[in-house]
């Protein structure tokens, strides 16, 4: 074989590689029942996010946990809290990279599949779909390492 007709593999390229993902937890509340439809558009949402990771030897983990309150005229209509993990292979990453990719690319890529979760809870509970919006995940990132610096 030449050098020209050698095969590229994807595990001989930089990169991570998301191994497994899934639920690990949901809670969906909706303790009044759902509004009108016109209701809906005036909803106030307020969401938390969480990162956490975990390097390991075989795999690094990313916990991603997002809090969804809903609002409408003060009253909360409903709760939402979700928990996703991730198991992540890194290839040839520099050491300075790995834990920006794992606090922003990988949760980044997660979010496709916690808006299908989120919005079929929504749906079930009576709203009509319900998508999260972008997430900083880099703004979160640089804000954690400066409170890790300052303290």
């Amino acid at each position: 074989m030449t050098e020209q007709q050698k095969t590229i593999r994807p595990e001989d390229q930089p990169g991570f590689f998301v191994l497994k993902h899934y639920l690990t937890d949901m809670s969906f509340e909706n303790p009044r029942g759902p509004l009108e439809e016109r209701q809906c558009a005036d909803i106030k949402k307020k969401l938390t996010v969480g990162v956490d990771t975990r390097e390991e030897q075989e795999a690094d983990m990313v916990l991603l946990t997002l809090s969804l309150e809903a609002q409408y005229q003060g009253r909360i209509v409903f709760l939402c809290d979700i928990s996703y993990c991730a198991h992540v292979r890194m290839n040839k990453i520099p050491e300075q990279m790995k834990a920006q990719i794992l606090h922003v690319s990988v949760p980044t890529s997660l979010i496709p599949f916690l808006n299908n979760a989120i919005d079929h809870a929504a749906r079930a509970a009576g709203y009509p779909g319900l998508k999260i919006g972008d997430i900083d995940f880099m703004g979160l990132y640089q804000e954690k390492n400066r409170k890790q610096q300052v303290h």
